[in-house]
């Protein structure tokens, strides 16, 4: 996103896109042709700006475990292929990918994904994560 400018932030892709790009002027003039796209958008903000609050939330006073957590489950939400005991979670993600998500250390990421491992809470399927999908993980880290 461009201001003034400047670049205020750089977006990394974790799987294929498409890059679409358009003017100031072009955006507003599509708006206002188009009062429904507007309310799209804001609803689509407005849920963003929700699940920022929340990961934040999350995030305050809590242990790396539980960041880690939270985190895994969201993105077997997001992007999980289930099976009928666990999902599997589609994404070319790396550790410190994972670290820069929770605001933690690689390693410290690397021993609590052994940790969640050893007690079968998560696991690996060639390159991807997954996530136990059983009625007690549903219970407790929903």
């Amino acid at each position: 996103m461009i201001e003034n400018g400047w670049l205020e932030r750089v977006p990394i892709a974790m799987e294929e896109v498409k890059i679409c790009s358009f003017s100031k002027e072009q955006f507003e003039k599509l708006v206002i042709t188009n009062p429904r796209i507007a309310i799209k958008i804001i609803n689509y903000l407005s849920d963003k700006l929700n699940d920022s609050f929340q990961q934040a939330g999350d995030s305050i006073g809590t242990s790396i475990r539980d960041k880690l957590l939270r985190l895994i489950v969201r993105l077997a939400d997001d992007h999980g292929t289930k099976t009928p005991s666990e999902k599997i979670i589609e994404l070319n993600i790396t550790q410190q990918d994972i670290a820069d998500m929770i605001g933690a250390s690689r390693v410290m990421v690397e021993q609590t994904l052994k940790e969640l491992q050893k007690i079968g809470i998560i696991g690996k399927r060639g390159r991807y994560h997954t996530l136990r999908t059983d009625s007690c993980m549903n219970d407790n880290f929903s």
